[in-house]
């Protein structure tokens, strides 16, 4: 007796484990993305209250997370030149 493979069963699962990866990626991107913006609140919120070695901590790793926002850059630079 030969087994065969059903086709049907491993096409299901490889469909199954593309949706799943899919909304794995979504879901982690979305989590960037939140983390992101925290960062940025509690930098400003450093910047607001003075502490400018924790705003200086808090845009970097924002900015690693959203290399392009320039304002952010801005106030990074600033935050710099305010502990000096």
């Amino acid at each position: 007796m030969r087994r065969r493979l059903n086709f049907k069963l491993a096409i299901g699962i490889v469909l199954g484990l593309a949706v799943v990866a899919g909304l794995t990626h979504l879901l982690h991107e979305y989590q960037v993305r939140q983390n992101a913006h925290v960062l940025l609140e509690r930098a400003n919120q450093a910047m607001s209250e003075k502490k400018f070695g924790s705003a200086q901590g808090y845009y970097s790793q924002y900015l690693s997370f959203v290399p392009d926002d320039v304002d952010a850059m801005q106030k990074l630079a600033q935050a710099i030149d305010a502990t000096d």
